[in-house]
């Protein structure tokens, strides 16, 4: 009986005190992450029966699905190209696109499409410019470039020089003749005009002078050898007279129509914009209505007749085909920078491309208390024992088994539940679900803030609230709840908030500066404008400002200040002060506070230099040289106790990393400082000891770098990289390591944890590729990556944001606190009943053992 009392005070006591260990699911790993798929507005667009393929201003490529909008193949220039490319469909079902590049060189590439992929067919590369291609009744091809050259190429994309000019042209049109023969109309750089005639024969003409009218008013038209001059003639071309003008009028729109007439034919609605589709029909907006016509046919009314909802005041680029004689098909792009497609007046879908042009975000929590909470400890605690023991017990059950009884939503416990809000250069506002869903959109909402004066340039989250930096330097409120129904509301913020979260400095040149911060006082530095000096300053609690130092370069006409990087965080934050070596000795690191890296560029010598300076005293306490001849290319982390710089040079496919470890000393269990917290900036100078290693990333260029975040920052540490080519990599921090041995270790080294030795190339290993089998875009205009802590210490987001944003989760340490998915609940209970019954079945016959022995003894 004693034997069965203490075990059910056992199993009390077991009950009442073990919680369910809870978190991610390892197998869960890049299972959980996600992207938006972004083409950017449309330079150049073809509609075909089941694609609209298209050519963008970020160098993309994209083939969209008709029905859908959803892109089902990307291409993404490796050099950028410029907006003057072309796009034509050519023989065989093939596309061909002829890419302008920066250099002054272009690149013809034929395409093979399929239902969801494209293919690379043939590939030319020029060394001039293309301003002009016109495909031959799918018999060859007319290419003129820069110089004014033109050029033949055939089937077999054999390209055959016709005539060789060495002129600089800016554009060209060509049309065919009645005889057959092709006129390449030239506009020179100085604004005149000349043409060739490429005869059937292919022989061409001297060049002459083109009169009649401006380049620019040129339009071809459907009729062979037609082309008109403004809105008032039109002029035929005839290989013996040369141009003849056969119609003067007034607004005219082909041979047979002009705007007077179309007003009339629409029942005089005026006429906001026509267009010949196709070379045989002239579509025609009213403000409410869209006619179709036949240029060919002899009857003058409409075909066919929608009504639709476009403002063409603000469209930017417009596509339109006709489809089985009754289907009119429009794609249009809008300043705002939404793409829509149309049928016959309705709307079959639409894509918004703002957020390839993303400048700032923040991340909004939604976490709850872990397990039992307070307010659950509160209840039991006025509870009697009997009842918080069911109580207890009905929650545990829950959590592990679910069924009836409440189950708490886990990823709110775990810190998953955030919201990514992203501000977009044009002025819009996307709410996103941080953590993939797949029983929701992952777009929550979204809020225009065109309507409102001004623009935005930054974005906080400060007491719940959402706030907005306009271009003024005036914080707006966003009311939340309104815009997540997409009404734009804004809000005055109360005076209070703005002086406890927010100091305003004012600039070198006399402007002002919003920095977020709730210290009491504050110490700055800032860059002047031309780049020459770094300027400190002290800004009171009463937001009084006082220079207290100033930096200048040493050489004023060559060197320039490109970059001065503060640590994210305190000490308070670092997990160790030290790193342990073998033997249990340790190296303490550099913790001083107030540091910040400043990092100079000399232009004459391509010399880099790296000092770490007191924002405070403005200091100096370490300088660094390196070089490099692209300082635009460089990045920089400066964090605990180590600085990673990244350098690519130019024409380079490598990437330099240079890592520099900073020390107290480098004499093991040496530590110069008692409280690194308490140092004083003004005489308890501690110099830095340090160890330097560079790192070669071959086939890669870096265009943004950071690291992982952690609630306690206990976790091992990656180094995420953001690539040129769209990929985001992982390094984990003991690789980039300054303290790496360059010798073989040594028996005592190889204890040392995560110690290895010195390799200066990082090869390219596809397990740390965390965006691993996605397709990233870069446009390099706005890259950046950033890492967002969760509540379980082993895992944190890391969410890159480029042409696409791309969100996921990372355990750099692995899953300390997870567990798998085929973890079973019920085994660990009946693990645990099983234990409690060898404990009753088993002390009795301990208990008994012992009496015998007590007897054996005393006998």
């Amino acid at each position: 009986m004693v034997q069965w009392s203490q075990f059910k005070v056992f199993a009390l006591l077991i009950s009442l005190l073990v919680q369910p260990v809870l978190g991610i699911l390892k197998d869960d790993l890049f299972k959980i992450d996600w992207q938006t798929v972004q083409i950017g507005p449309p330079i150049k667009s073809i509609i075909n029966d089941d694609q609209i393929i298209t050519i963008t201003e970020l160098s993309v490529l994209a083939f969209l699905d008709i029905n859908t909008g959803i892109p089902t193949y990307r291409y993404q220039s490796e050099a950028p190209f410029k907006a003057t490319s072309k796009m034509l469909e050519i023989w065989d079902d093939l596309i061909l696109t002829g890419f302008n590049f920066e250099d002054g060189k272009s690149k013809l590439i034929s395409w093979a499409t399929g239902e969801s992929i494209a293919a690379i067919k043939d590939e030319i590369y020029l060394e001039n410019e293309i301003i002009g291609l016109f495909n031959f009744r799918n018999e060859f091809l007319i290419l003129v470039d820069r110089t004014g050259s033109i050029f033949q190429i055939n089937k077999d994309f054999n390209i055959v020089e016709l005539s060789k000019n060495n002129g600089t042209y800016v554009d060209s049109k060509i049309f065919q003749t009645v005889e057959g023969d092709l006129v390449v109309i030239r506009k020179e750089l100085h604004g005149n005009s000349e043409y060739q005639v490429v005869s059937e024969l292919s022989e061409v003409s001297k060049p002459a002078t083109f009169d009649k009218c401006s380049f620019a008013s040129i339009t071809v038209l459907p009729t062979a050898g037609s082309i008109m001059c403004g809105d008032d003639s039109i002029y035929e071309f005839e290989s013996v007279r040369g141009f003849k003008r056969v119609m003067k009028g007034s607004q005219l729109v082909t041979e047979s129509f002009s705007v007077d007439s179309l007003e009339k034919l629409c029942g005089g609605k005026a006429v906001l914009r026509h267009q010949i589709v196709d070379s045989r029909y002239l579509i025609v907006f009213s403000e409410e209505s869209m006619f179709l016509y036949d240029i060919d046919s002899s009857a003058k009314r409409p075909i066919l007749t929608f009504e639709h909802f476009i403002s063409f005041e603000n469209v930017l680029s417009f596509e339109a085909k006709i489809k089985d004689d009754n289907i009119i098909q429009l794609f249009l792009a809008f300043s705002d920078l939404d793409l829509i497609f149309v049928e016959n007046g309705d709307m079959k879908w639409s894509r918004d491309e703002s957020l390839a042009y993303i400048i700032d975000s923040v991340v909004i929590d939604e976490q709850e208390e872990l397990d039992t909470t307070i307010q659950d400890i509160e209840e039991e605690e006025n509870l009697h024992l009997l009842s918080a023991y069911i109580q207890r017990l009905s929650r545990n059950y829950g959590l592990i088994f679910g069924g009836k009884a409440e189950k708490k939503d886990l990823n709110k416990h775990f810190g998953y539940t955030k919201k990514l809000v992203v501000l977009t250069e044009n002025g819009k506002l996307f709410a996103f679900n941080l953590l993939k869903s797949d029983s929701q959109d992952q777009l929550l909402w979204q809020c225009d803030l065109l309507s409102s004066k001004g623009r935005y340039k930054n974005l906080y989250h400060i007491e719940n609230r959402l706030l907005l930096l306009d271009n003024d330097d005036i914080i707006h409120e966003l009311d939340v709840l309104q815009a997540e129904q997409g009404v734009l509301d804004l809000l005055p913020v109360h005076p209070g908030l703005f002086t406890k979260h927010f100091k305003v400095a004012i600039t070198p040149e006399g402007g002002r500066k919003i920095f977020q911060t709730t210290a009491e006082e504050l110490y700055i530095s800032q860059i002047t404008e031309d780049a020459k000096q770094l300027i400190g300053s002290h800004i009171s609690s009463d937001n009084t400002q006082t220079s207290t130092w100033t930096y200048l370069v040493s050489d004023y006409e060559n060197e320039a200040i490109i970059g001065v990087k503060s640590r994210d965080y305190g000490n308070d934050k670092v997990a160790t002060n030290a790193i342990v070596l073998s033997g249990r000795k340790l190296l303490y690191k550099y913790l001083v506070p107030n540091l910040a890296v400043l990092v100079t560029h000399n232009k004459e010598t391509n010399e880099l230099k790296i000092k770490l300076i007191n924002v405070i005293t403005g200091q100096t306490y370490q300088t660094f040289k390196s070089s490099t001849d692209n300082p635009d290319a460089l990045h920089l982390i400066f964090e605990e106790n180590f600085i990673i710089l990244s350098t690519t040079e130019r024409g380079s496919e490598e990437t330099i990393l240079t890592t520099i470890d900073l020390f107290e000393s480098l004499t093991p269990d040496l530590k110069k400082s008692k409280d690194v917290i308490e140092i004083s900036a003004f005489n308890n100078t501690i110099f830095p000891e340090f160890e330097i290693k560079s790192y070669t990333l071959p086939y890669s260029t870096v265009v943004s770098m950071t690291t992982t975040k952690t609630k306690y920052n206990i976790t091992s540490k990656w180094i995420i990289l953001k690539l040129k080519s769209g990929e985001v990599r992982a390094i984990p921090r003991f690789i980039l390591s300054g303290h790496r041995p360059v010798q073989e270790l040594d028996a005592a080294q190889k204890q040392e944890y995560q110690l290895l030795r010195y390799d200066p190339v990082i090869p390219n290993n596809e397990r740390m590729t965390l965006s691993h089998y996605r397709k990233l875009l870069s446009s390099e205009l706005n890259s950046n990556v950033i890492s967002v802590p969760t509540e379980l210490e082993s895992t944190s987001f890391v969410i890159s944001f480029d042409l696409d944003t791309f969100v996921t989760l990372v355990r750099p340490s692995g899953s300390f606190d997870s567990m798998t998915s085929d973890f079973n609940g019920k085994i660990l209970i009946l693990t645990m009943v099983v234990l409690v019954l060898g404990i009753l079945i088993t002390q009795p016959m301990v208990e008994s053992k012992k009496l015998k022995d007590a007897w054996q003894v005393s006998i």
